[in-house]
């Protein structure tokens, strides 16, 4: 059954876009057609679709990517968010920000920056910003440099290998905006090399890289939880102890819908639409709810509260 012809659930967005105006709606299932793993193709289309859908409710947005450059430099093919998020040329994406530690990436990330602004005739409505350095020092150093107004949207994806993203860095973007819906953030977690990763961190300074990432001594707890477990755990981290609203793990696996689950994207947001349009497109690339993934979740709630609230972030 094409997936545009089955009827939604009661917690997806509808009719919010059309999913057959994206070219190669349907995921590519044959992994020897690709130049990278099947679920990093993946990753970058479901943020690509889902800010495409979210933009158009909120007619503006700020896209800041924390490690913005191409996995594989060589073959540079469009299985990378921010070559999938500029290339949609969204009316309403205003500004992107681009970081990468990786300098050989940085050219590439030029190049995409100067065909993303071609043929805009208001290029001063256009910002794309590329900068070189560690994430978790540049990206404090950008949000203390340039303004977020209060009913700007504003989304971070963070989409670490392993471990290379700070806690500090993760609690500083959702404390930035003092105004408005928080920063919303797209935090992917390692989970298939995840204890393997850890077992081969000997040495002072990887263990205290470790400690950063988690933010704290917990985090071998955290280590010994199953993967679901894993899940849960942090969607209560960022509703806890950063305040987010509303978060929810979708899990990224090796072969599409079957394989082991190689990633975990915890998606955290203050807006009520957020959640149903990540689902939808989720959907969108041909991978699959199922409603055991949504027992510990309050949708009928959500839903109530989105009946309730401006789209206007």
């Amino acid at each position: 059954m094409d997936l545009t012809d089955r009827k939604p659930r009661d917690w997806e967005e509808p009719s919010l876009f059309d999913l057959q105006a994206f070219e190669g709606s349907k995921p590519e299932r044959d992994k020897s057609c690709l130049t990278t793993n099947l679920w990093t193709h993946q990753k970058a289309l479901l943020i690509a679709r889902y800010l495409h859908s979210f933009l158009s409710v909120t007619k503006n947005g700020i896209y800041i990517d924390a490690f913005s450059g191409p996995q594989d430099i060589v073959t540079e093919d469009t299985s990378w968010a921010a070559r999938q998020v500029l290339e949609q040329k969204s009316n309403f994406l205003g500004r992107a920000c681009l970081f990468e530690l990786d300098e050989d990436k940085i050219p590439i990330l030029e190049q995409l920056r100067k065909k993303y602004c071609q043929g805009f005739t208001r290029l001063w409505k256009r910002q794309v910003m590329v900068v070189k350095g560690d994430c978790n020092v540049t990206i404090p150093a950008y949000l203390k440099g340039h303004r977020i107004k209060p009913k700007q949207a504003t989304f971070a994806l963070l989409d670490q290998r392993t471990h290379e993203c700070t806690w500090a860095l993760v609690k500083n973007l959702a404390t930035h905006k003092k105004g408005g819906h928080k920063i919303e953030i797209f935090y992917f977690v390692a989970q298939h090399w995840m204890n393997r990763s850890v077992k081969s961190s000997t040495t002072a300074v990887k263990l205290a890289e470790i400690e950063a990432w988690w933010g704290g001594k917990g985090w071998k707890e955290f280590i010994e939880l199953s993967s679901w477990d894993r899940a849960e755990k942090m969607q209560e981290r960022f509703q806890n102890e950063l305040g987010y609203k509303y978060t929810k793990a979708f899990p990224m696996k090796s072969n599409g819908n079957d394989g082991n689950i190689m990633f975990w994207l915890i998606h955290a947001s203050d807006h009520p639409r957020a959640i149903p349009l990540m689902a939808t497109a989720y959907r969108s690339i041909g991978l699959k709810i199922s409603d055991e993934q949504w027992n510990q979740t309050k949708l009928e709630d959500l839903l109530t509260q989105f009946g309730n609230e401006s789209p206007v972030r």
